[in-house]
C-alpha cells in the first residue's frame, strides 16, 4: 500500500468513527517507554518545557526498565492464547482513565528504542558492516564482513516483532491518536562513550570482554538509520504517527550536539524538552486537520 493510500485510509477510518475534536476539551497526552523516555520526564519535572497550547495535560505514566521491562511490553495471556499489554501498562491505562474518553486522549509511546546499540555500540563478532542506502557516502571497513543492508534490516526486524505485536494491543477507543518516538541518534564522541558508566554496565549486560571496542560512529548512524526504517515501516501499518528527533538536537551529520548528549546512549533533558515541543507541534497539526 502506498503512502498517501495509507494515509487516506487512516483518514477515511477517522471519519467514519466520528472523531471530531472540540477545542474547549482537555487534550491529555500519555508517555509511556523504556529508558529514552526518561529525558522527556526529567525536562518535565525541572519544567525546561510547558505545553504552549491551553488545555493540554503531559503525563508520564509508566517509565524505565524496571517498571516497563522491554521484552514484557507485550505477554501471552493464558486463557485467551493472544497478545496482551504488560499489566502495569495497562493497570495503568486504567488509574489514569485512558479508557474513559473523559479527555482528548494520545498515546506516546518510546518502547524498544536501543536495538541498535545492543547490536552496534560495541564493535560486534566476528565484524561486519554494510552500506545504508540513505548514507552510502559512509566509509565501510575493509577488514569486515560486508553484509548486504536487506540482512542487516532483517535483524532489526526479527526484533522488532515485539514492537508490531504491542501496536496492536494499544486501545484505539476513544484514542484520538498514537505517537511513536523514535531513539536519540548516537553520540558521534567516543570519548563521551568510554567515559561512561553506562558503557561499562552495557558491556555487562551483553557479556563483553573488558577491552571490548566501542564501535565507530559512522557504523553506529548506520545501525540506527536501519533501526529508524523498521520502526518508521511499523508505525505506518498500525496507523501510529512515526515522530523523528528534533532537528534542533543534531549537528550537520545528524548525530547527538553535545548538548544533548547524557550517558554513552542516551539524551539529555535538554534534548527531552526539545522532543515534548515536537510532540505537542506534532498533535497540533493533527488536530489541526481531523
Amino acid at each position: 500500500m502506498t503512502t498517501s493510500l495509507r494515509q487516506a485510509c487512516v483518514s477515511l477510518r477517522r471519519l467514519l468513527k466520528g472523531q471530531r475534536r472540540d477545542p474547549s476539551k482537555t487534550v491529555s497526552v500519555f508517555f509511556f517507554g523504556q529508558s529514552h523516555v526518561v529525558c522527556l520526564k526529567t525536562a518535565w519535572k525541572r519544567r525546561l518545557y510547558r505545553p504552549k497550547n491551553q488545555g493540554f495535560e503531559f503525563k508520564f505514566i509508566l517509565s524505565g526498565q524496571r517498571q516497563f521491562p522491554s521484552e514484557q511490553i507485550v505477554m501471552r495471556s493464558p486463557s485467551t492464547d493472544t497478545d496482551v499489554l504488560h499489566p502495569g501498562l495497562a493497570q495503568a491505562f486504567d488509574e489514569y482513565g485512558v479508557y474513559g474518553g473523559s479527555t482528548e486522549t494520545w498515546l506516546v509511546s518510546m518502547v524498544r528504542g536501543n536495538a541498535c546499540n545492543m547490536f552496534g555500540l560495541f564493535e560486534p563478532e566476528p565484524p561486519f558492516d554494510f552500506v545504508h542506502p540513505a548514507v552510502p557516502e559512509l566509509p565501510v571497513r575493509t577488514d569486515a564482513q560486508l553484509l548486504p543492508y536487506d540482512a542487516v534490516r532483517a535483524i532489526f526486524n526479527q526484533y522488532s516483532r515485539r514492537t508490531a505485536s504491542f501496536f496492536k494491543c494499544l486501545p484505539r477507543k476513544n484514542i484520538a491518536g498514537i505517537l511513536h518516538i523514535e531513539a536519540p541518534p548516537p553520540i558521534p564522541s567516543e570519548k563521551q562513550v568510554y567515559r561512561s558508566v553506562e558503557r561499562v554496565l552495557l558491556r555487562r549486560v551483553l557479556g563483553r570482554a573488558r577491552g571490548t571496542r566501542v564501535s565507530p560512529r559512522e557504523f553506529r548512524m548506520k545501525l540506527w538509520k536501519a533501526q529508524c526504517d523498521v520502526n518508521r515501516e511499523i508505525c505506518a501499518e498500525n496507523d501510529i504517527i512515526y515522530v523523528t528527533p528534533p532537528a534542533e538536537a543534531l549537528d550537520g551529520e545528524g548525530y547527538l550536539l553535545p548538548k544533548a548528549w547524557f550517558g554513552a546512549t542516551h539524551a539529555s533533558a535538554w534534548y527531552g524538552a526539545l522532543v515534548l515541543g515536537k510532540i505537542e507541534a506534532v498533535i497540533t497539526g493533527e488536530r489541526s486537520r481531523q
